[in-house]
């Protein structure tokens, strides 16, 4: 493996890690008392958070796909 390929795998997961994390934390957040808005606002900012992690965790694991294919 390359030292490009390297960065660029080790630039790929602290992206999914970063994502991984929002999203969990998110998971976490107190609703007790937030208004309608409120928690419509965190719902969708859940759902975004999944969608954007599962597409970062996706070109992780496209990019160590990759990798392992051009290996003779």
């Amino acid at each position: 493996m390359t030292e490009d390929e390297k960065y660029e795998i080790a630039v790929l997961a602290e992206d999914y890690e970063a994502k991984r994390l929002r999203h969990e934390n998110l998971g976490y957040v107190n609703t007790m008392g937030k208004t309608d808005e409120e928690l419509t606002k965190l719902n969708l900012d859940y759902h975004i958070a999944d969608a954007e992690k599962r597409e970062a965790r996706g070109k992780l694991e496209a990019a160590k796909q990759r990798l392992v294919s051009s290996q003779p």
